[in-house]
């Protein structure tokens, strides 16, 4: 009885020794403790980010610098989204390994006035995403002294010519200098017309829509935007000019 409780001390010692060993690692200073992996996920920051403010026409710039924080180093892919109508961005640098900087290039050519949240976003090779919320706004460019009495006379009108209505509208063209006026001889139609606010005259620009012609020898003058009177000629299909004497009123 005594030998097999021997044995059976000794069998139990021999186990124990054993399995101590299992947990140890190669490293000659691990002293038989566990190792946890190193962590090597990668994280990085973008710096130069803020909200935007510009007017429309104008261009900003911005400067970006994307830097390691820890882990190992791997490319990273700059993009920016939720733009508005006629904005543009350009990055200088659009895919780099931190750290590294990048030329952010706002445009805002003919962009509405309003406030637009945009996002500038990081992603890196094994898809870490990070991710800005900012806020661009456009104020409105002020007009030339010259060209100011433009926005007296936007808006909707209506015309008046040979017994016939018309919905007329009259919208600032995109060069800030002249006029668009819409909707006659027909829907859609439109004629170009320079403006003088010192003399408060309009006058029809010599042009083409479709297949209508707009003779430039025309125009009218006001001193009431609310009442302009207008004369020019027109013509559809190479026909015979028409002379026109357009009211317009609102």
């Amino acid at each position: 009885m005594k030998k097999t409780l021997i044995v059976a001390f000794f069998a139990s010692l021999l186990f124990s020794a054993c399995s101590k060993s299992d947990n140890n690692s190669n490293d000659p200073n691990n002293n038989g403790n566990n190792v946890n992996p190193v962590d090597t996920a990668m994280n990085y920051i973008i710096n130069g980010l803020g909200d935007v403010v510009m007017e429309s026409t104008d261009t900003s710039y911005m400067t970006l610098t994307v830097s390691l924080e820890k882990g190992i180093q791997q490319k990273v892919a700059l993009t920016v989204s939720g733009l508005p109508e006629n904005a543009h961005a350009n990055l200088s640098t659009q895919t780099g390994i931190p750290t590294f900087t990048s030329l952010l290039t706002l445009e805002a050519k003919n962009v509405k006035p309003g406030s637009y949240p945009i996002k500038v976003t990081g992603t890196s090779a094994t898809g870490t995403e990070k991710s800005y919320d900012l806020n661009l706004k456009i104020n409105e460019k002020p007009l030339d002294p010259a060209f100011a009495c433009i926005k007296d006379l936007e808006g909707d009108y209506q015309g008046s010519y040979n017994g016939k209505t018309y919905a007329i509208n009259i919208t600032r063209n995109t060069d800030r200098q002249t006029i668009i006026i819409k909707n006659f001889p027909e829907p859609g139609v439109e004629i170009k017309a320079s403006v003088n606010c010192n003399d408060k005259t309009i006058g029809v620009i010599a042009s083409t829509y479709q297949n209508y012609n707009f003779n430039g020898t025309g125009g009218g003058s006001f001193i009431n935007p609310k009442n302009i009177p207008l004369t020019f000629l027109y013509s559809k299909d190479g026909k015979q000019p028409e002379y026109v004497e357009l009211t317009l009123k609102r």
